[in-house]
C-alpha cells in the first residue's frame, strides 16, 4: 500500500504516512465537503454531453453485467495542479458517499478513477476486496489506456478504453483463481458435482 499523497508505501493501521504526513482528517480540512457524486459517472465540471454520459452508461453496465460483484465509478474533476491526484482521489474514494457503509472494508469492491480534465491526470484506486486481486500494475494499465485513447479520441473514449482494459484484467484473474487455490484443470468442476 502506498500513500496516495506521496506515493511513499506505509503500514496500513499508522494513523499518518511517515514520510509526508498525510491524512484522511487532513484531506477533509483541505477539501472540505465532498461533492455529491454519482455512478457511474459524476461529471463535476459539465464536460459530457448528454449523449457521451448514455455512452458512458451502457459501456459501465455492460462491464458490471459482466462482474456483477464489481462497481464502478468515474469523476470528472478540475484539481489545482500542486494538489496530488491520488490524494484527492483517495478523498473522493472514502467521503463520496460511492460506496454504502455495508461496503467497507473487505466489501468493498469498486473500482474509482479520478481525472483532472484540466491537466488531463488521471488516478485510479480499487477497493480493499479487490487490492488481493487488482494490484496497482494493473490498475495503471488501465490507466495507460485511458491516457493513450483519450489523448487519441478524446475523454469518452479514454474511459471507455480504461473500463475495457479493466474487464481484461479482471477476466484474467478469474482464469488464474483456481490455481491460485491450488486446483488444477477440471478438478473445481468435480468438486462442484459432489
Amino acid at each position: 500500500m502506498r500513500c496516495p499523497a506521496c506515493q511513499n508505501p506505509v503500514i496500513e493501521n499508522d494513523a499518518a504516512c511517515r514520510h509526508c504526513g498525510f491524512t484522511l482528517e487532513a484531506a477533509d480540512r483541505h477539501f472540505g465537503i465532498a461533492p455529491s457524486l454519482t455512478k457511474p459517472v459524476a461529471d463535476l465540471v459539465q464536460v459530457l454531453s448528454a449523449s457521451e454520459k448514455r455512452k458512458l452508461d451502457r459501456a459501465a453496465q455492460r462491464l458490471l453485467n459482466r462482474f456483477p460483484q464489481l462497481d464502478v465509478a468515474v469523476v470528472l474533476a478540475a484539481v489545482p495542479a500542486h494538489i496530488p491526484l491520488g490524494a484527492y482521489a483517495f478523498w473522493l474514494f472514502n467521503r463520496g458517499q460511492l460506496s454504502s457503509p455495508s461496503e467497507s472494508g473487505g466489501g468493498n469492491h469498486l473500482v474509482l478513477c479520478v481525472i483532472d480534465t484540466a491537466t488531463h491526470r488521471a488516478a485510479a484506486m480499487a477497493g480493499y476486496g479487490l487490492e488481493p486481486f487488482l494490484p496497482e500494475a494493473q490498475l495503471q494499465m488501465c490507466l495507460n489506456n485511458y491516457a493513450q485513447t483519450s489523448q487519441r479520441d478524446g475523454i469518452t473514449a479514454g474511459i471507455t478504453a480504461f473500463w475495457k482494459e479493466l474487464d481484461m484484467q479482471l477476466t484474467n484473474i478469474h482464469r488464474q483463481i483456481p490455481r491460485l487455490f491450488g486446483l488444477r484443470e477440471g478438478e473445481q468442476d468435480a468438486e462442484a458435482n459432489l
